[in-house]
């Protein structure tokens, strides 16, 4: 019988974290900003050089935006000197001419012991793992290339809680940034915790959590993403719930996070009406809420505001409830935890679609995910395996593709 899952000490074991305190107060901009052009080994900023080219003809009125380079996910933009970012899952596309590539990564190092790690794709190829640090700012990523057009694809694998990164420029060598269009296309958000972050998903239990076991490319919600051919967002934290974390607070939960650009900063406003709007919003919370036992009704109250909150932010998304894969009635054997978030669960998408205090809500639906096994081998701190995320993955490919016909 596996131990009970303790996601909350073990961020607890590691030191605090360190809240960025903005002194300019203003909302960040859109989630794929197509208006910010980094020059070459730069840190500078010039804004709203944007290119566009017609689709079809002169005639024709619809155009393609394009941009030297993309950031896919939430950002704040209040620094001049360039886009911050925390949230896992954060994405840079760049295309270039030239024999290699140079990033230049502004790590604030909020997370002693750790470090945010990038995976790191040139040309397709499979991605290769790279950490950054406080203390350096250049990372070359791709040298000797053939000359020639190429494309480099950032992901931020690590969540908040290792700290902001703030992108100062892309220089390639002997060469320039290629514009390309600006992605479109199918969205899919992720609202989660570290199952959702893939927190320890590279380990094999029994194993320390760390930035080295961390994978959000590797969790259920990169995994499905990619097989419905749609762009993700990740909004995740590790230990965090709808009403109360892993250890009983009710401070700082996931409903007050999801306005945030920057995860720990409450003064990183994000603009939820003039960001691209999701197709599919996945929320996946309760494992925490029922980490210590029942929270009660309390739960279903504060579930269905969010859910509430989430349709009047995005009225048109399909919004998928999931169940937890860690939580049990084994242990402890007397709680029936998993039993009674599911019951829970089910309530509150119900109640949504009966309209219970509103408009009855169509666009709704619960994704009973199967209960981890052994078989499947536990990551650290008995959180999903990579056979346990590919199975959620393939859960939610097939529930989305019946929900909403992709």
């Amino acid at each position: 019988m596996p131990k009970p899952f303790r996601p909350y000490a073990a961020l607890a074991a590691l030191v605090p974290l360190v809240v960025i305190a903005a002194s300019v107060a203003c909302s960040s901009k859109d989630e794929i900003e197509p208006t910010d052009v980094l020059p070459a080994g730069d840190g500078g900023t010039q804004g709203a050089d944007v290119s566009t080219t017609p689709k079809d003809d002169a005639s024709d009125a619809e155009v393609v935006q394009t941009a030297p380079f993309h950031v896919i996910g939430r950002v704040d933009r209040r620094d001049a000197t360039g886009p911050r970012f925390s949230w896992s899952g954060t994405t840079i596309k760049a295309k270039f001419k030239g024999t290699g590539v140079t990033v230049q990564l502004r790590d604030n190092g909020s997370m002693a012991g750790g470090s945010n790690m990038f995976d790191v794709s040139i040309d397709g190829a499979a991605p290769k793992a790279i950490p950054v640090f406080p203390q350096q700012e250049s990372y070359e990523l791709a040298k000797d290339l053939p000359l020639g057009e190429h494309e480099v694809v950032l992901v931020k694998r690590t969540e908040p809680i290792f700290g902001v990164v703030q992108l100062l420029g892309i220089t390639p060598t002997g060469g320039e940034l290629v514009p390309s269009p600006v992605p479109t296309g199918r969205r899919i958000e992720m609202i989660g915790d570290s199952i959702t972050c893939g927190y320890g998903v590279l380990g094999i239990e029994p194993c320390n959590f760390s930035h080295e076991t961390e994978s959000e490319p590797s969790a259920w919600g990169a995994l499905a993403a990619k097989e419905l051919g749609a762009t993700r967002t990740i909004i995740g934290y590790s230990g965090i719930g709808v009403l109360r974390d892993g250890g009983g607070d009710k401070n700082d939960q996931m409903p007050a996070r999801y306005d945030r650009a920057l995860a720990d900063d409450s003064s990183s406003a994000w603009d939820h009406a003039s960001a691209p709007h999701p197709d599919v919003v996945v929320v996946n919370l309760g494992t925490n809420d029922f980490a210590t036992g029942d929270p009660g009704v309390a739960f279903q109250t504060a579930y269905l505001a969010f859910l509430s909150d989430l349709r009047a932010k995005h009225p048109n998304a399909y919004i998928v409830v999931a169940t937890s894969p860690m939580l049990t009635d084994t242990f402890p054997a007397d709680e029936a935890r998993r039993t009674k978030s599911i019951a829970a669960l089910k309530a509150i998408v119900a109640a949504r679609q009966a309209g219970d205090g509103g408009a009855p809500d169509a666009k709704i639906g619960l994704l009973e995910l199967d209960e981890q096994v052994a078989s499947d081998q536990y990551g650290c701190d008995y959180h999903p395996s990579t056979q346990t995320q590919q199975k959620m993955a393939t859960k939610l490919v097939a529930f989305v593709k019946q929900a909403v016909g992709w």
